[in-house]
């Protein structure tokens, strides 16, 4: 067996009882699975900036229009209304939107944490915009002037994204 220094034993040493540390049953090593972190949405409280893509300004409505009978993240967008539906169904009555501003937000949030789309209420007030890059958005309709939900909601495509 080699010879080992003072320092390089002491330096095994401690590796060896730090794997003992902080349980009363031996550790083994694990069959080569690595636990994947789950994804985080970092926006601060932001909304729109799940995707990473950076905002855009505004390109108005000059840049929109309607791109066939559906848009690409209607399926996603109705997942998270639904989902939202479920947890916290003193938000509806029926299919009526109690509380329209907080409905948005929560759409959006549900929409970004889960699909990791960057989902932006407005510009109008009964809208979100949808994009995963900065090459194009969706607009999106979700309720009627009168507070009920509205499917399909698609509105149009904008090139450039429009947020």
């Amino acid at each position: 067996m080699a010879n080992l220094s003072g320092r390089a034993l002491f330096v095994l040493a401690v590796a060896v009882l730090s794997q003992s540390c902080g349980s009363d049953t031996p550790s083994s090593p694990s069959a080569g699975a690595t636990p994947t972190p789950s994804p985080t949405v970092a926006t601060g409280g932001a909304l729109g900036l799940a995707c990473g893509a950076a905002p855009m300004s505004d390109c108005g409505p000059n840049c929109c229009r309607v791109e066939g009978e559906e848009g690409q993240w209607e399926g996603h967008l109705w997942s998270a209304i639904q989902e939202l539906q479920d947890a916290q169904p003193d938000l509806f009555d029926g299919q009526k939107i109690r509380d329209r501003d907080r409905f948005l937000r929560e759409v959006a949030r549900i929409a970004e944490q889960r699909f990791r789309l960057c989902v932006k209420p407005g510009p109008n007030d009964d809208e979100v915009g949808v994009k995963s890059a900065n090459g194009m958005s969706e607009q999106y309709d979700v309720f009627e002037q009168n507070g009920r939900l509205r499917y399909p909601g698609y509105d149009g495509t904008c090139r450039p994204a429009r947020f």
